[in-house]
C-alpha cells in the first residue's frame, strides 16, 4: 500500500475539515403604504427591512409625484433604537421637487447591529392631488457594526389620489348650503325687528 507524501496528507486533512460558510442573504427594503387615498387624506409611508444581519447604521433617499403627495414629516423607526442610543436625521424634505433626501440613522457606541425585521422610518403625507404617486427609493446605504456595506434589494410602492367621494362632497354641499340658509334667515331676521321703544307712556306738555 502507497502512502501518501506527509504534504498531501496536510492538504487532505484540510480539505476534509473545511465547511463553507453560506453566503448572507441580502436583506429586503419595502415601502408600505396604502395602494389608494382621497383627496385631502393623510398617508403614512413605513420603510421597512427584512431579512438584516447585523444592521447598525442606513442612509436613503425617497422620490414622490409633488403634484399628488406632500410631505410632511418623517419619524425614526423602530429597528434601530431598541435600548440602544442611536442618532437619527430625518432628512431634507423638498415638495417642490418631490423628495426626501439623506434621511439617517445609526446606533452609538461599540454594540453590535440588530439581526431580523422592522421599520427604518416613517413619512407622514398629505394628499394635495388627484392622479398617481410612485414612491421611488435611492441611494441605499446600509452598514454592520464593523461598517462594513450590507447587500439590499429595495422595492418602491405607488398611490393612486382620487377625488373626494360623493358621499363626502354631498355632506359637504349639505352643510354649507344649510349655514347659507341659516345665515340668511338670521339677517332677515334682524331686519324686521322694530327699534326698541321705552314701554312707559310719553308725556306730552
Amino acid at each position: 500500500m502507497k502512502k501518501l507524501a506527509p504534504g498531501w496528507s496536510l492538504v487532505l486533512l484540510a480539505l476534509t475539515s473545511f465547511s463553507p460558510t453560506p453566503a448572507t442573504a441580502a436583506a429586503v427594503v419595502s415601502l408600505a403604504v396604502p395602494g389608494t387615498a382621497s383627496l385631502g387624506d393623510s398617508v403614512k409611508l413605513d420603510v421597512t427591512i427584512t431579512g438584516v444581519v447585523d444592521l447598525y447604521s442606513f442612509q436613503f433617499d425617497l422620490a414622490f409625484n409633488p403634484q399628488v403627495l406632500a410631505a410632511i414629516t418623517v419619524t425614526e423607526g423602530a429597528i434601530l433604537p431598541g435600548v440602544a442610543s442611536t442618532f437619527f436625521v430625518p432628512g431634507t424634505i423638498d415638495n417642490t421637487l418631490g423628495s426626501v433626501a439623506a434621511t439617517a440613522d445609526t446606533r452609538l457606541g461599540a454594540i453590535p447591529g440588530v439581526t431580523g425585521d422592522g421599520t427604518l422610518f416613517t413619512v407622514q403625507f398629505t394628499v394635495i392631488g388627484t392622479g398617481t404617486s410612485a414612491l421611488t427609493p435611492s441611494n441605499l446605504f446600509l452598514f454592520d457594526s464593523n461598517l462594513n456595506p450590507l447587500i439590499a434589494t429595495a422595492s418602491g410602492a405607488s398611490l393612486v389620489a382620487t377625488p373626494l367621494p360623493t358621499s363626502a362632497l354631498l355632506m359637504l354641499s349639505g352643510f354649507f348650503a344649510t349655514y347659507r340658509v341659516l345665515s340668511i334667515t338670521s339677517w332677515l331676521a334682524r331686519r324686521r325687528t322694530p327699534a326698541s321703544f321705552s314701554s312707559a307712556p310719553r308725556r306730552w306738555c
